[in-house]
């Protein structure tokens, strides 16, 4: 059913990325582009994540993870199925598919790629993160990692395409610090924020710039 708006959106994030002026639209207040913010730092460790997208009920949906309690600084967030890169990896796309696969169980060979979106960088890990899109053209059965992952939430990628989807939140970030109207989506009442929405936002710009969804 989707056929040609899979063919259209891989041709567009070749061609048509939104950038990071999409992603300060949800940038929490003051923090930089990542362009910008990496000019600054001599070193960072390399990530990668999945947005996977996948036909149920007559509708484009995608998979959001929340991350298990661990000693972190992305302890119980929600985040999208990804990791840090390894020597092993051939590249930061192995590390995008050999992490979905562990997290949620989706097999790499059932994935078809589709694109890139724009790097983010997040400072509190000190990670420059790559977003990888990718298709699935069945809904995949998720298994997940209960070592990484606690849940999953799958979602309806119209969601996050309103005008009025996205909302102002405080984050809790420590004892000493707290943000205040900080930017995020509310997906199936869970709060999405920080580099995630980052991606999600340029994703969105993107589909409703080109009237995809």
């Amino acid at each position: 059913m989707f056929k040609d708006q899979i063919n259209k959106l891989s041709q567009l994030l070749l061609t048509s990325l939104p950038g990071e002026e999409s992603h300060l639209e949800v940038s929490p207040l003051g923090r930089l582009k990542s362009s910008e913010a990496l000019k600054s730092v001599q070193s960072f460790r390399k990530s990668a994540v999945s947005l996977v997208l996948f036909e149920d009920a007559s509708s484009l949906k995608s998979i959001l993870i929340q991350r298990s309690v661990y000693k972190g600084a992305h302890s119980g967030q929600i985040s999208l199925p990804g990791g840090k890169w390894e020597e092993f990896d051939k590249d930061l796309r192995t590390t995008a598919l050999r992490e979905c696969e562990e997290e949620v169980g989706i097999p790499k060979a059932e994935l078809i790629d589709l694109g890139v979106l724009t790097p983010v960088y997040i400072p509190v890990s000190n990670f420059s993160m790559i977003p990888y899109v990718f298709f699935h053209p069945s809904t995949p059965q998720l298994i997940i990692d209960p070592k990484e992952v606690a849940d999953t939430i799958v979602f309806d990628l119209k969601d996050i395409c309103d005008e009025g989807a996205l909302k102002l939140t405080s984050v809790f970030v420590s004892p000493k610090q707290t943000l205040t109207n900080v930017p995020c989506f509310v997906i199936n009442d869970r709060v999405v924020w920080g580099a995630t929405a980052l991606v999600l936002n340029e994703f969105r710009r993107l589909l409703m710039n080109t009237e995809l969804i």
